[in-house]
Formats: C-alpha cells, sequence, structure tokens
C-alpha cells in the first residue's frame, strides 16, 4: 500500500467527488443548450460526426475481439503470473 493513500481516499472526499461529477454531468442534460453530438446542425459537425462514427465502431468491434481472445485463448502478459505473491514458490 502507498504510503499517502488512505489519506486521499477519505468519505468526505468521495461524496465531494461524486457530487462534482454528478453535477458537471447534468450541466450538459440543458435542454435550452442548442449543442448535441447526437444531432449535429453545422456543416463542419456533420463531418466530424460522420468521421466518429466509423473510428468508434471499429474500435469497438477491435476492443471486443481482443477481450474475446484474451478470454478464451487466456493470454497474459509476459512475466506476470496468476498466482498470488503469498503462495509464490521462491527461486
Amino acid at each position: 500500500m502507498l504510503m499517502g493513500a488512505t489519506h486521499f481516499a477519505t468519505p468526505a472526499r468521495r461524496w465531494a467527488a461524486l457530487i462534482s461529477l454528478t453535477l458537471l454531468g447534468l450541466v450538459g442534460c440543458d435542454s435550452r443548450s442548442p449543442q448535441s453530438w447526437v444531432n449535429p446542425q453545422g456543416p463542419y459537425a456533420s463531418t466530424i460526426y460522420d468521421l466518429f462514427l466509423p473510428i468508434l465502431i471499429t474500435a469497438v468491434v477491435v476492443f471486443v475481439i481482443v477481450q474475446g481472445l484474451n478470454c478464451l485463448l487466456g493470454l497474459q502478459v509476459p512475466g506476470t503470473s496468476r498466482r498470488s505473491s503469498s503462495t509464490a514458490v521462491p527461486r
């Protein structure tokens, strides 16, 4: 465990972070705001949107394939072990 890790994760700070993130997310839900990535209005916005969707779909497909292969084949990062450090045999 890191030396200062328990000091940062106090309940008051967790609640403050949760409330801050919730309020930040709700700011974007204003119905009077004309900006929306779901419904692009201008020519530049629709060009960006048309580029964004294929990239997003490709990234999701690649992620699913890689994670599926990782689960099916049991691939591991070299140098890692499934054993915990307490049961490891010393060399």
